[in-house]
Parts: structure tokens; sequence; C-alpha cells
């Protein structure tokens, strides 16, 4: 039975996602996820995970409108940078819909903790002490 999917487990497979090239679908998925990790996880596992669903139709919007470039090769090193390069702005790109998501999420909370007449003094009351005994 595969290990329960955690962050680092996520991010990896957002990550393989991410670097995906050509006909995108979620058995494709689970096969490159299975060689990559060793695990088999189903699509529905993989889907119930937010980070994995987003970037699974981001990736799959991109790939819709993306037309076949020629392959200009650059040297080793200026290779290994713009590759970094690429999967710093597609994680910035996962980050800033994240935070997109939360904005959201906070205001509608804030809307409900005022219509519930919740203050601002009952919202920054500290979190008590864990016992840890």
């Amino acid at each position: 039975m595969p290990p329960h999917l955690d962050e680092k487990l996520v991010n990896k497979i957002v990550y393989i996602i991410d670097e995906w090239t050509g006909k995108l679908t979620w058995p494709l998925i689970v096969e490159a996820v299975e060689r990559s990790l060793g695990w088999r996880y189903s699509r529905q596992t993989l889907s119930k995970y937010s980070g994995i669903k987003d970037a699974y139709y981001r990736k799959k919007d991109q790939l819709s409108g993306e037309e076949f470039e020629p392959v200009y090769y650059t040297p080793r090193q200026m290779k290994k940078v713009l590759d970094r390069l690429e999967r710093l702005e597609k994680e910035n790109s996962r980050m800033k819909k994240q935070i997109e998501i939360l904005t959201g999420q906070l205001a509608q909370w804030a809307y409900n903790a005022n219509v519930r007449g919740v203050t601002k003094a009952d919202l920054d009351v500290p979190l008590p002490p864990v016992n840890r005994s």
C-alpha cells in the first residue's frame, strides 16, 4: 500500500506535472508518478489534492494552446539555469494562485465573523498552550 500523500510527495507530483510535455491525461500522470516515486496512486487519490489537481488543469490549459517551438541547444550550464528558471516561474504561478484562493477564503471568513458579531479582539486572542504531557 502506498504511503499517504504528504506535502513533500504532493510537491514532487506537482513538479512531474509542471515538467510534462506532450499529451496529458490522468492515466499517464498515474503511470509517471509510479515510475518516479515507485508507488501507484489512483487518479481519484491524486485529484483529491488541490495542488495536484490545479497543476494538472493549468498544464492541460497550457498544453492545449501551445504550439511546438523548435529546440535550441545551449551550453549545459545555460540549459540547467533555464530549466531552473522555468521551474521557479511555474512554482511562482502556483503560489500566486494559492495566495489568490487563500485571500478569497480570508475575505469570506472576515465577512462571516463580522456578520456573527465576532470582534477583532475575539480573533486576536492567542491560542492556549499545548499540553504535551
